[in-house]
């Protein structure tokens, strides 16, 4: 593999500010990235589907595969691919749903309500690119965890990719994006120990492992009726920032990781720069 590699890992937090979010993906796409995996891919009735409007704005050269539910409400929470067709032709997608607890605890139960999401147990989803990069094999998955269950959850979903992926044909370049939630609110550092324990036990290397936060409650829009709770921390000018993003890679040479100044998520988008490592071991 001659070529470098731009990957962006985006939450992007239900596109509900749609047109600042096309702005910085664009702009994004103008300073070199080919890739980008987005959470929160959200499909509702009342607003225009992300995808469709993304891919009327970029032309015929990019792509998207996504994976959401059915469900016409926050419960459809998915996940997306999207690349530069003239650098990578895809192979093969694979669209995953990861391990579903069955009931929340009462106190993430309680949360959810007074934040305005709905409180029924969320189908977090992955997608698995294949992708072939100059003759070479790549694979990409993007993924969202839970954000209620605590670490114990998402280490367990966590893995269920990991071991999907394992069970899968070996490829040169492997990266794995997405949404990890490691919230730890009282900043023990435990979960982030615990979830690049995880991956050093599969071979991969944390390529951000240098950002320290990702993502800002002062940003959130919550859920569709979010109430007080959002009025409190505006008013008062509360920031909560957490590394909850990650990019995770094998066999790839990181040049530099940088997270990306932009509003249009509580999540900022987190960029990647890759270049190949001769000689990959399979």
């Amino acid at each position: 593999m001659n070529t470098s590699l731009s990957v962006a890992t985006y939450n992007i937090e239900y596109s509900r500010r749609p047109q600042l979010l096309i702005k910085t993906i664009i702009q994004m796409i103008q300073n070199g990235v080919n890739v980008f995996c987005f959470q929160e891919v959200l499909r509702l009735p009342e607003n225009e589907f992300i995808v469709d409007v993304l891919l009327k704005e970029l032309g015929k050269n990019w792509k998207l595969e996504y994976f959401v539910g059915e469900e016409g409400n926050y419960l459809d929470v998915g996940v997306g691919i999207l690349w530069d067709e003239s650098i990578l032709k895809l192979q093969k997608i694979e669209k995953i749903n990861l391990p579903k607890m069955k009931k929340y605890p009462l106190l993430d139960r309680l949360v959810l309500r007074s934040t305005g999401y709905i409180d029924t147990p969320l189908q977090n989803r992955a997608i698995v690119g294949t992708f072939s990069l100059n003759g070479h094999s790549l694979r990409i998955t993007s993924l969202r965890l839970d954000t209620v269950g605590g670490t114990k959850n998402r280490i367990k979903q966590a893995k269920y990719i990991l071991d999907f992926i394992k069970d899968k044909p070996k490829v040169e370049y492997e990266i794995i994006c997405g949404d990890f939630n490691t919230i730890d609110l009282f900043k023990t550092g435990k979960e982030v120990q615990a979830m690049r324990g995880l991956f050093d036990m599969y071979s991969f290397t944390d390529a951000t492992k240098d950002i320290v936060w990702s993502a800002d409650i002062y940003n959130s829009d919550f859920g569709e009726k979010p109430g007080l709770v959002k009025k409190v921390i505006k008013h008062l000018n509360v920031h909560v920032r957490r590394k909850l993003d990650y990019i995770w890679s094998k066999n790839l040479q990181v040049i530099n990781a940088q997270k990306i100044d932009s509003t249009a998520s509580d999540h900022y988008p987190i960029v990647t720069n890759f270049a190949p490592v001769k000689n990959p071991q399979l």
